[in-house]
């Protein structure tokens, strides 16, 4: 694909400003103003690639997945970069015109070339359509020294001699870059949007080392393996509170036993004597007592707390035989 690139600009060596004598208003001068054109004549090529290949991608496609990617710039705040797409058929090569090199058989200019882009001459309104003319857009950018005291005066009072629609407009070409200088770059832009202008764009899967390999496609799918495992500090502190269950489960068992023995020792019958008679000692609402034959360990049909003290006997400490009987009425 061969590219043309044809541009113009106005330089100079001083962008001055001097007195008027009919309207005592600054004018601007050029010194040693010139109209410079740049010509580039370039071959842009590229070469297909088999994109189910180079993605690792099942192609879906009856025509083949033959194509051209371009990876664009990442974007602010983003860990991922898309990549524009574009099969080999999709490429219109069919809008350009072969190239007529034999000029002996096609006469000169019989190739026709496709504009890609172009930008418009800058023309100034008059009373008649006939004397419409282009003019040239003179930036002081373009100049090797500039006075800033025009620059001042046109912000202050020649503002008002401005031609404000002319302002605008002139702004908006520079604003959007409507024009073209340096003629390199404007060409290579032109051929790459003609090439990818049916493309499409993907942005790429942070799968693997490499994030180039995988783009996100319609159709994927993504094997995963899960593998769970124990940190090392988690597994100690689990066999820990195992442990610790354990023993606890031990030291309660254990206790359990002993505090039945000692209950079993305290089962006289003046124990059970006070626990009827000393309700503030011994309060119902939080112990349960239970009679149990002290041979078979059966509790007994009725509760402890339905029962009352009938006759007690009393024993004398040093002589066991010496014993009172005291009965109810």
């Amino acid at each position: 694909m061969i590219i043309v690139s044809v541009g113009k600009r106005v330089e100079g060596d001083s962008f001055a400003a001097v007195e008027s004598d009919e309207f005592w208003v600054p004018a601007s001068q050029l010194v040693n103003a010139r109209m410079v054109y740049s010509l580039t004549v370039g071959r842009l090529s590229w070469i297909p690639e088999n994109l189910s290949d180079v993605y690792g991608a099942e192609c879906a496609s009856d025509e083949g997945c033959s194509g051209v990617r371009f990876p664009l710039e990442q974007a602010e705040n983003s860990s991922t970069s898309d990549t524009l797409l574009i099969k080999s058929s999709s490429i219109p090569m069919n809008l350009l015109s072969p190239i007529q090199m034999n000029a002996a058989v096609y006469p000169v200019g019989a190739s026709q070339w496709r504009i890609l882009a172009s930008t418009l001459e800058e023309t100034r309104g008059a009373a008649w359509e006939s004397q419409t003319r282009p003019a040239h857009i003179i930036l002081p950018r373009n100049f090797q020294s500039t006075d800033s005291s025009l620059t001042a005066f046109m912000e202050g009072e020649g503002l008002a001699n401005c031609e404000h629609n002319v302002d605008k407009h002139l702004n908006h070409i520079e604003k959007n870059h409507l024009y073209i200088e340096h003629t390199v770059q404007p060409a290579y832009t032109a051929g790459l949007y003609f090439i990818f202008q049916n493309a499409v764009v993907h942005e790429a899967l942070l799968v693997g080392e490499n994030p180039l390999q995988t783009l996100e496609f319609s159709g994927n799918i993504l094997e995963m393996y899960v593998q769970a495992s124990i940190p090392t500090t988690s597994m100690l502190i689990a066999f820990a509170g195992c442990i610790i269950m354990v023993l606890g489960t031990i030291v309660i068992a254990v206790l359990s036993m002993r505090g039945e023995q000692a209950l079993r020792e305290h089962s006289t019958a003046a124990m059970a004597a006070d626990v009827l008679g000393n309700l503030d000692k011994f309060p119902p609402f939080l112990m349960r007592f239970q009679l149990r034959d002290a041979y078979t360990g059966e509790a007994a049909e009725v509760s402890f707390d339905s029962m009352r003290v009938e006759s007690m006997v009393l024993a004398n400490k040093e002589d066991q035989t010496q014993q009172f009987a005291i009965a109810s009425d």
